[in-house]
């Protein structure tokens, strides 16, 4: 066989990997990596004659490349503290960078999760953040986020955080906005307005799934009004669109009991009677609210909704 095809010997690839300085208990399973490229170079090359390869070209020396970058990727997580298992993981894994973390974590967790948040750790550590940036870095890998980039955003979430804080916000309001706004998807005033209204009924003792329904609506509905030019300081637009969340969140509540097949169609009815109930079409200020009036609409709600049902 052609030198060009011949793999280099167990004793060439031993001096070459005692030269990089790497742990001698890993040379066999670099050197079973090394043969599975060279098989893999070999067969690509079969057609090829040797006058067909460049200058310092060959499947030795093909093998030997990915071999080495191979060896860098593992003793790069080693030097981070990491084990073998995700090292080598790491290593193998088709996937660059932070993808590459993102998936050997999952993996590992089904596998051995005390392993995976241990390795975990290690990872976040790297980064040498603060323990805001560790808290909200690790909780996007638990959780499972479906986006990329969690060191940058636990580095903005840590920064906007801390300042929120030293405005005089509070933490729930702080943790909120600052989560919002590192994952750079919503408008800064969704984010104020959302924040303001999760911590408003976290502090009202409302539930955790209230809370976020309030906080999505009352943010929407005000940065509806807060982006429109001209009327962007409309107090009474403001108050207005704020109401109609509230009554929103009634409906939601009634729902929660209810448990109706479209609540969508409810909430709208809701609204729609709740509206001409208590409010004055020219002012749009409500009149004296009472349970009475509050369960005849509920009443008449639920009968223009079963009537549309049924047809």
């Amino acid at each position: 066989m052609s030198h060009l095809r011949t793999a280099h010997t167990t004793t060439e690839l031993t001096a070459i990997f005692e030269e990089s300085g790497m742990p001698e208990k890993y040379f066999d399973q670099f050197l079973m990596y090394y043969e599975t490229c060279f098989k893999d170079f070999l067969k690509e090359n079969e057609q090829y004659r040797d006058e067909d390869f460049a200058e310092g070209e060959s499947v030795q020396s093909d093998a030997l490349i990915v071999t080495k970058i191979h060896i860098e990727l593992v003793m790069k997580e080693i030097s981070k503290g990491h084990g073998d298992e995700w090292a080598f993981a790491i290593a193998n894994c088709t996937e660059e960078d932070e993808r590459a973390h993102i998936f050997v974590y999952n993996e590992l967790k089904n596998i051995n999760p005390e392993l995976a948040k241990k390795e975990l750790l290690i990872l976040c550590k790297s980064y040498s953040g603060d323990d805001f940036f560790e808290k909200y870095f690790i909780s996007k890998f638990e959780k499972g986020c479906d986006y990329f980039n969690y060191a940058k955003r636990a580095r903005k979430y840590s920064e906007i955080y801390k300042k929120k804080l030293t405005e005089g916000k509070s933490k729930i309001y702080a943790h909120q906005y600052a989560d919002l706004i590192a994952n750079e998807e919503f408008s800064k005033i969704y984010c104020e307005e959302y924040a303001y209204a999760y911590d408003k009924a976290i502090s009202e003792a409302k539930s955790e799934e209230y809370a976020v329904v309030f906080a999505d609506q009352y943010g929407s509905a005000l940065v509806d009004i807060k982006s429109r030019y001209g009327i962007s300081d409309d107090e009474e637009m403001i108050n207005f669109e704020i109401e109609k969340v509230n009554i929103f969140m009634k409906a939601w509540a009634h729902n929660q009991e209810l448990q109706l097949t479209n609540f969508k169609r409810f909430a709208d009815i809701y609204e729609q009677v709740h509206m001409k109930t208590y409010y004055n079409d020219q002012n749009k200020s409500p009149v004296i609210e009472s349970k009475e009036i509050n369960k005849d609409i509920l009443e008449r709600t639920l009968h223009s909704y079963m009537k549309l049902e049924d047809k």
